[in-house]
């Protein structure tokens, strides 16, 4: 994005990494990070390097055999050829634009342009309560999966009702194509006690309305959200 495209986001909207690393670095160790939505694995790779061990989340096959191709070698990192939901099922789906997974009957809109081989694509989903059961408690959630954010978050309720780690998560008007409100995983989110963060630490969104202000209503971009009694130094 521009700087002009940017600045209506502001000041929630910062392009940075910088807060996050000095999060992490408050948890306690062993660090687990669940990386869902780890596209070609760039950022699990990130994560590894500090932390004691990322889960990555990538249902679709050929950005998954991307990832293993160029990180596969990381023994801190479990790849997971799942996508996570609010319900265990299995679903044929669609692949648009930013890889956004669409159930049949599909919303119109476009085929992505980077992986037109995979349109159509079976793809099993769990949740995020059994994928805690599977690989650990995460301290640390990074969750980008392109409107499917709200869902991922109903699929926890058994982990949030008593874990409130931190969370990288993507802001996106995405979740219009699966039939969903964009606004729905940061209400939820901030109905649990988040709040949202730039990515820089520079701006703290207070309240639900601030947050709401700065909201991307057709584009995206990356927030991190804090619970009240998180603490950090």
């Amino acid at each position: 994005m521009t700087e002009n495209e940017t600045s209506q986001y502001s000041p929630l909207y910062a392009c940075s990494m910088s807060f996050v690393e000095r999060v992490l670095s408050n948890l306690p160790k062993p660090r687990l990070v669940f990386d869902i939505g780890s596209n070609d694995g760039g950022l699990a790779a990130w994560f590894s390097a500090r932390s004691e061990g990322v889960v990555a989340f990538e249902p679709i096959k050929s950005v998954m055999d991307k990832a293993i191709q160029s990180y596969g070698s990381d023994p801190k990192i479990e790849w997971v050829r799942n996508g996570l939901s609010e319900r265990v099922h299995s679903e044929s789906v669609g692949i648009y634009n930013c890889w956004t997974l669409t159930g049949s009957p599909a919303v119109p809109t476009d085929r992505t342009i980077e992986f037109p081989s995979d349109f159509s694509q079976e793809v099993h989903f769990i949740t995020l309560d059994d994928a805690v059961e599977l690989y650990g408690i995460p301290d640390f959630i990074k969750l980008d999966v392109d409107g499917y954010e709200g869902l991922v978050i109903d699929g926890g309720s058994r982990f949030f009702g008593s874990h409130r780690p931190p969370i990288m998560m993507e802001l996106s008007a995405s979740a219009k194509i699966i039939g969903r409100r964009p606004e729905e995983a940061i209400e939820k989110l901030y109905g649990i006690g988040y709040e949202a963060y730039s990515m820089d630490g520079s701006y703290c969104a207070g309240s639900l309305d601030a947050a709401m202000k700065c909201f991307p209503w057709d584009s995206s971009y990356d927030v991190l959200m804090l619970h009240r009694d998180f603490k950090y130094e």
